[in-house]
């Protein structure tokens, strides 16, 4: 996904005039890089991976700089801190415990300059059910299995939803894979929500995560959407090319997510 970090620069344009042909050339800018910072946070004690990046000029041919001399710091809202090391490629871990119902900051200062974003974590939505439906072939859609996710959604508090599955042991990661949802019609009740991404042969195996995370979160993805224009968020709409929403600051690209998530699988039939 790296690609929808590089910044989109002006066309070149040759415009030829009838009266003389003279040919007028527009001048073409790099663009300058900007810091990229990409890091999850799951509920519970994992390894917490920080990847950190420079954007390249849209033209050019140069891979992602990789940042190695950045200090990045966690800490929650209990005023604990926790350094987290450069390791290699680009990546900064180390293995947390992250709680529910905490808000965690993270800092990273590099090349005279601090960015820094925070995060809720909320808790865990269990999934009730994964429902399969057959359905035939229509107009647009295949013949095949309709998976939905059946879930209790909390009242009286917004809610944010990020769907992951794998088919048969291989994760799904393409961008027309992505999906997120909230509560704004279903606040309170308990849901069905299909899968909108893939219709399943019958004795697929499939695997849901349903993942549970703030606001800033669910608007960093659901404006990747957007900008993919797979339309695979309610409410979501087809966006000019551009960056996604971030909850950094000065200026950073990227997202920093603390979150929680279930899991349930069901075979197609």
């Amino acid at each position: 996904m790296k690609f929808l970090y590089k910044m989109i620069c002006c066309l070149a344009s040759l415009v030829i005039l009838q009266s003389c042909e003279k040919i007028i050339d527009v001048d073409l800018k790099d663009t300058p890089s900007q810091i990229i910072i990409e890091a999850p946070l799951k509920v519970g004690t994992h390894d917490f991976v920080v990847s950190i990046t420079k954007s390249t000029d849209y033209f050019g041919a140069e891979p992602q700089d990789i940042v190695e001399n950045a200090v990045v710091i966690l800490t929650d809202d209990n005023g604990n801190a926790t350094n987290v090391p450069y390791v290699v490629n680009g990546q900064y871990i180390t293995s947390v415990t992250a709680e529910a119902g905490r808000t965690y900051q993270l800092e990273v200062s590099v090349e005279g300059a601090t960015y820094e974003a925070t995060s809720f974590l909320p808790e865990r939505i269990e999934i009730v059910e994964l429902i399969t439906d057959f359905q035939t072939a229509g107009i647009v859609d295949d013949e095949g299995y309709e998976l939905s996710i059946r879930y209790n959604d909390p009242a009286n508090v917004p809610n944010y939803y990020r769907v992951v599955h794998t088919l048969n042991g291989v994760l799904q990661n393409e961008t027309s894979d992505l999906q997120v949802m909230n509560d704004d019609f279903n606040d309170g009740v308990l849901t069905k929500a299909p899968l909108l991404t893939d219709i399943f042969d019958e004795g697929d195996t499939i695997a849901i995560e349903l993942i549970h995370f703030d606001r800033p979160s669910f608007d960093y993805f659901n404006s990747l959407v957007s900008i993919i224009g797979d339309g695979g968020a309610f409410g979501g709409g087809i966006a000019a090319p551009g960056n996604p929403n971030t909850n950094w600051s000065e200026g950073a690209l990227g997202y920093f997510s603390a979150y929680n998530s279930d899991t349930a699988v069901v075979v197609a039939q």
